[in-house]
């Protein structure tokens, strides 16, 4: 009498596809977008008369490698040094950086520009990514927020 042991295939093909499409469905890259507390509106316009095949999104966020006791009990950090620019994890905290991060990966005929600004950042370097790409050619530069409606 002989005895053969055989691996159950179907769970194993289950386990499988389900990785699959995790790993399909997940984009492993850089980040798009950098986790921060966006500035609150209390309205909303859209306006874009123009439909873009592209988005881009400029992050002015808190360093990840710097601890400071402000940022991390909600306060405004005032070191102009724990602040960056980034886009797609690329710091881009020099104005040039970002022009030739925007050159490679952006063009303003077909990408949308997005500014995710922190709200409690230093508003110079929001400001200094909104003229980077205004001389790139980009128009209609939207400052990303939060709406908070009140009821």
């Amino acid at each position: 009498m002989e005895c053969r042991l055989t691996p159950p295939i179907v769970p194993l093909l289950d386990v499988l596809f389900v990785l699959l499409l995790f790993l399909m469905l997940n984009d492993l890259g850089p980040r798009e977008q950098e986790p921060m507390r966006l500035p609150k509106a209390h309205q909303i316009r859209v306006c874009w008369g123009h439909e873009y095949s592209r988005r881009l999104s400029i992050n002015v966020h808190h360093r990840d490698d710097r601890t400071c006791p402000p940022n991390a009990h909600g306060r405004r950090c005032e070191e102009e040094g724990h602040w960056t620019v980034s886009v797609h994890g690329i710091d881009c905290s020099d104005p040039r950086v970002l022009a030739e991060v925007l050159a490679r990966k952006a063009s303003p005929a077909d990408t949308r520009m997005v500014i995710r600004s922190d709200d409690r950042a230093p508003y110079g370097l929001a400001k200094q990514a909104i003229d980077v790409c205004a001389r790139m050619g980009f128009q209609r530069i939207p400052i990303a927020a939060r709406y908070v409606r009140e009821d």
